[in-house]
């Protein structure tokens, strides 16, 4: 799928997950926030499942991914920072 059906089907599921995802484009950067975390409890005791959404980006977009903030950490919502030339929003 081209890049951009891809970023509308990852909300959806992650949505549908519980995340409350939303996408902002910063350029050549795509910021995804998960505004919830269905895993926060489970995440207080064992801090690696947050590397399953970041994994889950990942593969979805076919993209790096780095996780810029997290709940865990204090911050007011999980986000992700995906880099990309801008030719590929399009």
């Amino acid at each position: 799928l081209p890049l951009e059906r891809r970023l509308r089907r990852l909300v959806e599921l992650l949505d549908e997950e519980g995340f409350s995802a939303e996408i902002e484009q910063r350029g050549g950067e795509l910021l995804i926030r998960e505004m919830s975390c269905p895993y926060f409890q489970i995440g207080m005791q064992h801090p690696e499942v947050c590397t399953i959404d970041q994994a889950f980006i990942a593969k979805a977009l076919s993209l790096p991914v780095e996780r810029v903030r997290c709940v865990l950490d204090g911050d007011a919502h999980c986000a992700f920072s995906v880099q990309m030339e801008e030719k590929q929003i399009a």
